[in-house]
């Protein structure tokens, strides 16, 4: 079902399957035929999609569609949280991204990512493989390769590889390689991600066409909804893909 929303864009619900299970998402796009640039949020290891639909919703009312969309094991879609894995949020993302392509008449030369925390990481390994021309990642954690394959409640309690061994994962290869525009936000008194692994992002991107850090400052890893800090990470992030979208 279509619904109007806000004046001036549309949304809808939509599902569709990862690996044989159901995802919901919100996608929210301008009134128009298009084409349009278009923006996928990644939420966080034990978030949902419903703390981004507001900043998808301001998206859309400057002419760019926003999906964001429940991981398996969270929100309305289907799955078991503790049998999921890496790989497996991967998938999701990889088949969100076809969703937002398939829905809405895209310009496939225009197309950004928007990644929290996990979901942070998530984007940095997709981005260049996607073809992704403008990318956020907000605090995003830098995870020990060897429990890709592991189920999330193991994922948690790495949370981060503490070594400093960075160059050696897979999402610093990645981030490596990207060459779109590339914004970190990150939280001054994070208590999951260190600054390290903040700074490890920005330095190993070195084929980026621009790169910028935005530290949010006051703020704890987690930005508590209807927070000054929930606020800001919205305008920062709607007038990043306003100058690099639109």
């Amino acid at each position: 079902m279509i619904g109007r929303g806000i004046k001036g864009m549309r949304e809808k619900r939509v599902e569709f399957k990862a690996e044989g299970q159901k995802l919901v998402g919100t996608l929210c796009f301008p009134e128009g035929k298009g084409p349009f640039p278009g923006v996928v949020f990644y939420h966080g290891m034990v978030s949902d999609r419903k703390g981004y639909i507001p900043l998808c919703r301001k998206l859309a009312k400057i002419g760019i569609v926003g999906l964001c969309f429940d991981h398996r094991g969270c929100g309305e879609s289907e799955g078991e949280f503790g049998q999921i894995s890496l790989v497996d949020r991967l998938e999701d993302a990889k088949k969100a991204l076809e969703i937002l392509r398939r829905e809405i008449k895209l310009d496939k030369t225009r197309l950004g990512i928007l990644g929290s925390s996990a979901g942070g990481y998530l984007a940095a390994l997709l981005a260049e493989g996607e073809n992704i021309k403008s990318l956020v990642l907000r605090a995003p954690p830098i995870y020990d390769d060897e429990i890709f394959r592991e189920p999330m409640g193991k994922v948690y309690e790495s949370r981060f590889t503490g070594r400093g061994e960075y160059k050696k994962s897979r999402v610093i290869n990645r981030i490596s390689q990207y060459k779109g525009s590339l914004l970190i936000i990150q939280s001054e008194n994070d208590e999951v991600i260190p600054k390290e692994v903040i700074q490890a992002y920005s330095n190993n991107a070195v084929s980026a066409r621009e790169k910028k850090i935005h530290i949010i400052r006051g703020a704890t890893h987690t930005l508590p909804r209807g927070s000054s800090y929930k606020k800001e990470f919205r305008r920062v992030a709607l007038d990043w893909f306003r100058r690099t979208l639109g």
